[in-house]
């Protein structure tokens, strides 16, 4: 998950703290930035999918794993997900 949270840019990073340690909703997130809540979500929404794919790309590179044996290990570890980005996004 390191290798693929490197490849968020400083915005992205920002925004997940915001999100996941401070624990800023969307509408709030949104007036710091004064952007549309929408614009927010979007942005969120992007940042999920692209440590998925990285993740996904790395993990079956890295493993040699197929695409359905990588689902099928991404169910098992989908709980600790949340506390792995919670961890990555607090480091400086």
């Amino acid at each position: 998950m390191n290798a693929a949270f490197a490849t968020l840019d400083a915005e992205s990073c920002n925004l997940l703290r915001l999100q996941i340690v401070q624990g800023l909703r969307t509408a709030q997130i949104a007036a710091l930035f004064r952007v549309d809540r929408s614009t927010i979500k979007r942005r969120l929404a992007g940042c999920r999918a692209q440590l998925l794919e990285e993740t996904r790309r790395h993990l079956q590179e890295k493993l040699n794993l197929s695409p359905a044996e990588f689902e099928s290990i991404a169910g098992l570890v989908q709980s600790q997900l949340h506390l792995s980005l919670e961890r990555l996004v607090r480091e400086p």
